[in-house]
């Protein structure tokens, strides 16, 4: 089933002439509604500042991840290239 991104909600409304009937309110989250920075409160800069660092966190393992699989590779081909080394040394005796 198809859901929409912000749920129209009715209320009683006034048109300020006496009128009185049901129009459509915006139930939104309340977080980003406008992307005017000057009318953002404290919720919306909370979000965008646990983003930036979970965001720069997320940089700083995946280059710790990297840096030990080239630390890896690079003693893995050292091992390699002694082990042939020596059985050349071993076959040459």
């Amino acid at each position: 089933m198809y859901a929409p991104a912000v749920a129209q909600t009715y209320s009683v409304t006034s048109t300020g002439d006496g009128a009185v009937g049901l129009g459509p309110q915006s139930c939104g989250l309340g977080l980003f509604d406008s992307m005017d920075f000057s009318t953002w409160g404290f919720g919306e800069y909370l979000v965008i500042g646990l983003g930036a660092y979970l965001a720069f966190k997320l940089m700083g393992d995946v280059g710790k991840v990297a840096g030990t699989v080239r630390k890896r590779r690079r003693s893995s081909a050292s091992r390699a290239r002694r082990r042939k080394e020596l059985q050349e040394e071993l076959s040459g005796l």
